[in-house]
């Protein structure tokens, strides 16, 4: 309800924003604008805190009822470090269960952060337009020094936080998307982009492992998972592995390796082509409604024949 309330509010200001009459009501309206979007960020990022702490209190009673004393240590401990951190730590745990949750913390949180960053920077950016037009209104109007007060305003806004730090941020994602360069086989007139995916099996539909690989309609892809990495399920089957094919039929495949584009979802069938009915991200998962106490994951390549 409450981010209901904050993406209202976003839409009202941007409205406000968009009649406003003066540099002073622009500015405040901005201003009051990015407090929301930052609160609404606030928002996301305390759920997400709240999410992990339950999934270690999950973990945490789990081991406890198996008698595992060095386990049900390492989880106290990672609860009184998170507690007072409030954050991923500099070096992951030894712990695969715990190191699963801190990956998928990280992800969340990630995305996030992406998500309020360009969201700062179009608000900062509506807002420039917004005082482009009203210069050159008072350009017209013969109010030079008004004008230039609003320029100095346009230019200080891209100098100062949160623009600063948000521009920042994407511009440093721009750059390791860039480094995520694909191999190529020039084996047939068309290349072929081979991209290796590390697919979590604390990725379920809910929190899919988001491969980047952008799809156009008309390509066509290979998934090949590696048969011998293995992964689990937690409750009835914890300690129980199976192969990215997951538990079987005679349980209704669960942990079995998925794929989705755009409404396209479907099991993947080792190296089984697959083409591709409309555009968007490929994203991988397990087929798995509750990932709590999951473990391991599975390489898989990906080969995309562009149309």
């Amino acid at each position: 309800m409450k981010r209901l309330i904050a993406i209202a509010g976003i839409i009202l200001i941007s409205a406000a924003l968009a009649s406003a009459k003066d540099l002073k009501t622009y500015k405040a309206t901005y201003e009051k604008e990015m407090g929301i979007l930052i609160l609404s960020h606030g928002m996301k990022m305390a759920e997400l805190g709240q999410q992990y702490t339950k999934a270690l209190d999950v973990l945490l009673n789990k081991l406890k009822k198996a008698g595992d004393l060095d386990k049900t240590t390492a989880v106290m401990e990672e609860v009184a470090r998170f507690r007072n951190e409030k954050g991923m730590p500099k070096k992951p745990s030894a712990l695969l269960v715990i190191q699963n949750l801190q990956s998928s913390f990280a992800r969340q949180a990630s995305s996030h952060e992406s998500d309020k960053a360009k969201k700062i920077i179009s608000l900062a950016s509506k807002y420039d337009l917004a005082l482009g037009r009203l210069q050159k209104s008072l350009v017209s109007s013969n109010k030079l020094d008004e004008a230039k007060a609003v320029q100095e305003e346009r230019t200080g806004v891209k100098e100062r936080e949160p623009y600063t730090s948000a521009s920042r941020y994407v511009t440093e994602l721009a750059a390791k998307a860039t480094l995520r360069t694909p191999k190529t086989s020039s084996s047939s007139s068309n290349k072929t982009e081979k991209y290796k995916i590390t697919v979590s099996a604390m990725n379920n539909d809910k929190d899919p492992c988001m491969t980047e690989i952008v799809l156009k309609k008309g390509d066509r892809i290979r998934i090949t998972p590696n048969s011998r990495d293995k992964w689990g399920g937690g409750g009835s089957r914890a300690g129980s592995l199976c192969s990215y094919k997951g538990y079987g039929k005679s349980e209704r495949y669960w942990m079995a390796m998925q794929y989705e584009i755009g409404t396209m979802r479907d099991y993947v069938k080792s190296n089984r082509m697959i083409t591709v009915k409309q555009d968007g991200e490929l994203m991988l998962f397990c087929y798995d409604g509750d990932t709590t106490g999951n473990v391991g994951k599975i390489e898989t390549e990906v080969s995309v024949t562009r149309k």
